[in-house]
């Protein structure tokens, strides 16, 4: 076999048994790999299921903490809250509980239909929660409040009556803080007497007042007992949630992924065992193969250095063997080629050699024709540099006038930027005096709101002397029936409600200053928006003086940066004038220095001849009598 084949051939049988060696080891690597990476897989999506398991109970507890403490602002985020677990949390479930065995999904099947189910409740409680009140001042219980506190206003006045109704308040709250129906029973009781007692003292509407209160105090207790009905149920519906997800996430957690993670280090091993035979399989060929290849390649070499070693001793008479049709053999022929192609070499660097001899005497003579020349072109560019320097003199003066030009126009850049600034310090004075207007107004405005606040106050004195004329009336009556006894206390009254009519005629003329006073600050605020406009019109015109000199200063600028531009131009003909006059020095440095040369070649010339002499002994070394 190695007879036959070359050594290009067993290099590519090598690479192509080493590139099979590493296909078959990634394919390899590859299938365990993937049996790596489906346990891997299924030992995650166990993980996940449970994970899932969990990250839903904490979603239920914290959509119980959120029952618990929920409030007007809250509700929306409790309500996201809810959408969030149909949404997320139970389609997580549901998907990483898809691909796993059916002892796992007979765990977990019926969860996502509690959690719909419970958040369905939920929804239903959050509806009946909202209408029933978050808090005293919302909903059912609000309006329960409202009227109570209405009623214990209308009754406040009347001893009896205030007790009776201080009564059926303590009820009402016993039955909400202890959801005790009899509480609700013992506080309509009560203000059944109290309707009594209202109609038989003729306080016809007191008694209206008092039938609304009862009839939200009869819808609250119905009410709440229907939403303390749903609390219970979605107690027990989220314990059952909580148990059933709990029970599923041991068994995961406990059993199936502890035998998952066993089988997937059992895979790894397997992977890893494979890999390392199918490796050191293809190491074993690959290195076979190569020592191989590698002692006829060393055969070939040494053969051909041996060959070579005489070649270098002089020797052109010398040939290597070829014994095989390779890549050693084509280099074997190479050399005798080569050996041929040197013999024909030294054969003609002889007879050069004496060609050589006789043109360097021609050579000789023609340089000293070009040294003469090179003399009469010197003198020709000394005048030329001459007249270069006048010429680069007269562009200075040319550059120092730019420049001065340049210059000014730097000056009246700087004053067009100046008189910029003064008219920005302008506009920013302006926009001080258009602030300080602004807050003006402001003032004006939040003194009109504060005259209308005494309008409110007004009312209210108004509504307090009125009451009081009506409860003086009322004591009035009360010392009529009294008869003699009560005369004493029938004069207070009438005094009273003197001093309450007073006190209406006094609200009524404070009333009429108080509009008064407005008129004046509504008319004051419009002169003083009259003289914002006017402020704001005059900042506007400052603005286009600014822009107009912010122009100026551009053109300016652009000016100055032309006259720049020119002074750089010059300052570049300037340089390019005197790099011309340096360059004719150095041409006339170089013919010069070329006349020197010129003697050096001549020189040279004798040298060459010389060293073809020197040249011709050389070759008589080498041994091509057999060529």
């Amino acid at each position: 076999m190695g007879l036959n084949l070359t050594f290009r051939r067993k290099i590519a049988l090598a690479i192509a048994l080493t590139a099979a060696g590493t296909i078959a080891l990634c394919l390899t690597a590859l299938l365990s790999l993937k049996s790596v990476l489906n346990s891997s897989e299924h030992v995650s999506e166990l993980g996940g299921a449970a994970d899932a398991l969990m990250e839903l109970q904490i979603e239920l507890y914290a959509l119980v903490e959120q029952r618990a403490e929920l409030t007007p602002d809250k509700i929306e985020a409790f309500q996201q809250g809810q959408q969030l677990i149909l949404s997320e949390f139970v389609p997580a479930l549901e998907q990483a509980t898809a691909n796993t065995d059916s002892s796992i999904q007979g765990y977990t099947a019926d969860i996502p239909g509690l959690v719909r189910e419970h958040i369905q409740t939920l929804s239903e409680w959050t509806r009946m929660k909202t209408e029933f009140g978050l808090n005293a001042e919302l909903g059912l219980h609000g309006e329960l409040n409202h009227l109570g506190g209405q009623l214990s206003g209308l009754v406040s006045s009347f001893s009896g009556l205030s007790g009776i109704m201080q009564e059926v308040r303590q009820y009402e709250k016993d039955f909400l803080i202890e959801a005790d129906p009899a509480k609700s029973k013992l506080a309509l009781e009560a203000l059944n007497d109290l309707i009594t007692n209202l109609t038989e003292f003729g306080f016809e509407n007191y008694v209206e007042v008092a039938k609304q209160y009862e009839a939200a105090l009869n819808e609250v207790t119905a009410r709440y007992g229907e939403v303390l009905t749903l609390q219970q149920q979605l107690t027990q519906q989220v314990g059952d949630i909580i148990q059933r997800s709990g029970d599923a996430e041991h068994y995961l957690e406990d059993q199936v992924i502890v035998a998952a993670r066993a089988e997937s280090n059992q895979t790894v091993e397997r992977a890893q065992a494979t890999m390392i035979g199918v490796g050191l399989l293809v190491l074993i060929l690959v290195i076979t193969l190569l020592a191989w290849t590698g002692i006829g390649a060393i055969r070939g070499l040494n053969r051909t250095i041996n060959a070579l070693n005489q070649i270098a001793g002089g020797n052109l008479t010398v040939k290597v063997d070829k014994q095989a049709d390779d890549e050693f053999g084509q280099l074997a022929d190479a050399v005798n080629q080569m050996t041929d192609d040197l013999h024909g070499i030294v054969s003609h660097v002889t007879s050069t050699s004496n060609e050589l001899s006789g043109m360097s005497g021609s050579l000789s003579s023609a340089v000293e024709t070009i040294a003469t020349s090179n003399s009469f072109t010197s003198e020709q560019t000394t005048s030329m540099a001459a007249a270069t320097e006048q010429m680069n003199a007269t562009v200075a003066e040319v550059a120092q006038t730019t420049v001065k030009v340049n210059d000014g126009a730097k000056m009246a850049h700087q004053a067009a930027s100046e008189g910029g600034q003064i008219i920005s310090r302008a506009l920013d004075a302006l926009s001080d005096v258009a602030e300080v207007v602004n807050r003006n107004v402001e003032q004006m405005h939040e003194l009109g709101r504060r005259s209308e606040k005494i309008d409110v106050v007004i009312e209210v004195i108004k509504n307090v002397a009125e009451q009081t004329n009506l409860l003086a009336l009322n004591a009035a009556i009360e010392a009529a029936r009294a008869g003699e006894a009560g005369r004493g206390f029938a004069v207070v009254a009438d005094e009273v409600r003197t001093l309450a009519e007073k006190t209406v005629g006094a609200s009524n003329e404070i009333t009429e200053i108080v509009h008064e006073l407005q008129a004046g600050t509504r008319n004051a605020i419009a002169s003083i928006e009259t003289g914002r406009e006017n402020v704001e019109r005059g900042n506007q015109y400052g603005v286009e003086a600014a822009d107009a000199v912010r122009a100026i200063e551009g053109q300016v600028e652009t000016a100055s940066d032309q006259t720049q531009q020119i002074a750089v131009a010059i300052e570049q003909l300037a340089s390019t004038v005197k790099e011309i006059a340096e360059n004719m020095e150095q041409v006339s440095g170089s013919l010069d220095q070329s006349s020197t040369e010129s003697n050096s070649i001549v020189e040279a010339s004798q040298q060459v001849a010389q060293r073809a002499i020197e040249l011709k002994q050389m070759t008589t070394r080498f041994e091509v009598s057999a060529a």
